[in-house]
């Protein structure tokens, strides 16, 4: 079944010569009767003043001393080209001599004639003839009754009517193809970003951006339109970088862990220290990379982010808890500085980020010296007393899988800091990396005043630090 149906550019073109035809016909309808008005009107005060005269006794060609009498034979008055006829108070009629036709009588004409009725104007038809008639009292009692030819008025309208329409006509056919060129300009743009958005489909290449030449919705459209492209294509590139980052740190420890097999596979002749020294290594190196596994699915779903409804977090409670936990597995020493602090996000992202920056502290704290946690309104900071982040490095510690020359040697994902980053961006906060004073790193977050956490992190934020 086809659901395709008019083009946008032929609706445009009909809806406009819709909108012309309405403007059009309503013009000539108001055209039409005012002239029609206009015609009458002036039919109307020529048989007034005639009939004004005769009613006042005013000069005419009967001198009306009195009311011509039924059979006598009159004039016709001012050369009147039409009918006039006399209505005594009995209802009589008294036409001219020289007029073949005699007006037709109403009810109303008699009422007029007896005095009961005032004078009015209507229309008749005599012989087909169209005629516009005028019943005016007499003084001295009587009506007369004059008619005016309307032929000439309708033929007037007639004519008027024909050039209405076909102006009507050729005014909404120029409205359309008025509207069809109008419609092809005003979508150029359209077109130009159907064509991109085509093309991107088909090529699967996200930098055919479209040039934008215009300020209104449609250049905002268009712009709309290369910053999808833009984000799409940076989300793209991340997601190369994730894969290629991802097989490279993974690649060590597949490699350490087929040697390792390999060599129990062979050394069926080992001592049983040397075998349980293997066997420990490949428990270790499960581990990590289970470690690493796990972390690369969170940073790439981002789904324990984006899933969680956001709610009022205590984050000086989650601390303590982190740190409480983190004490009985590492024996690490903690010194806790905290007061009540609400803020609007995700628990279990936020426990996480605070998680990470905790065992980022003990991995790099030395043994015997305490790890501080502040918590002050909506910062957390961790500081450990190592040996610091060189200048160099401080601004990469969040980035995904850096790592410092010093942290080479060490075990870890690189991806803690990522994480962290991650989670905290996603609720609108920034992270920081500084120097501490007295030596070591302070490392933590700070959360906006009144978080909005997004629904979707920004594919942006997967660039991470950790070290």
């Amino acid at each position: 079944m086809n659901l395709r149906g008019p083009s946008l550019r032929s609706r445009i073109a009909l809806l406009t010569a819709g909108a012309v035809a309405i403007a059009v016909v309503g013009v000539a309808a108001t055209s039409w009767v005012l002239v029609r008005r206009e015609l009458r009107n002036q039919v109307d005060v020529r048989l007034l003043t005639v009939a004004r005269q005769l009613a006042t006794g005013g000069p005419g060609p009967f001198g009306l001393d009195e009311l011509p009498r039924p059979g006598m034979r009159v004039q016709e008055p001012f050369a009147f080209d039409n009918a006039i006829q006399f209505i005594d108070a009995e209802g009589d009629v008294i036409v001219p001599a020289t007029q073949s036709s005699e007006l037709p009588v109403t009810q109303h004409d008699e009422r007029v004639a007896a005095g009961e009725a005032e004078a009015y104007f209507h229309d008749v038809r005599v012989e087909g003839t169209h005629l516009r008639v005028i019943t005016v009292p007499l003084t001295q009692g009587g009506a007369v009754q004059l008619a005016r030819g309307l032929s000439e008025v309708d033929g007037t309208l007639r004519g008027m009517v024909l050039i209405l329409v076909l102006l009507s006509v050729a005014g909404v056919g120029v409205a359309g193809v008025a509207g069809l060129l109008v419609a092809r300009g005003a979508l150029r743009p359209v077109e130009r970003l159907t064509t991109a958005a085509e093309n991107v489909a088909r090529t699967q290449e996200l930098d055919a951006a479209i040039e934008v030449e215009r300020s209104d919705e449609l250049g905002r459209l268009a712009s709309s339109f290369n910053d999808m492209l833009k984000a799409l294509g940076t989300s793209r590139e991340q997601q190369r970088r994730l894969v290629a980052d991802a097989s490279h740190e993974l690649r060590t420890p597949l490699t350490s862990l087929r040697t390792n097999v390999e060599v129990l596979a062979r050394g069926r002749e080992l001592a049983p220290a040397e075998r349980e020294r293997l066997l420990a290594d490949l428990t270790g190196e499960l581990e990590e990379l289970s470690a690493l596994v796990a972390e690369l699915v969170e940073l790439a779903t981002e789904s324990q982010v984006s899933a969680e409804d956001a709610q009022d977090v205590r984050l000086d409670e989650l601390v303590d808890g982190v740190v409480e936990r983190a004490r009985r597995r590492t024996g690490q020493t903690f010194e806790v500085i905290s007061e009540p602090a609400v803020v609007n996000g995700r628990p279990t992202g936020l426990e996480r980020a605070i998680r990470n920056l905790v065992d980022n502290a003990c991995k790099w704290n030395p043994a015997g010296e305490p790890i501080e946690v502040s918590v002050s309104s909506t910062r957390v900071a961790v500081r450990d007393r190592g040996p610091g982040i060189e200048a160099d490095d401080r601004p990469h510690v969040f980035d995904r899988f850096y790592r410092a020359d010093a942290a080479r040697a060490m075990s870890g994902s690189g991806l803690g800091l990522s994480i962290v980053r991650q989670v905290i961006e996603a609720h609108g906060g920034k992270v920081f990396a500084e120097e501490a004073e007295g030596g070591g790193a302070v490392v933590g977050f700070e959360l906006p005043t009144d978080p909005s956490p997004s629904e979707e992190s920004d594919d942006s934020n997967t660039e991470r630090l950790a070290r």
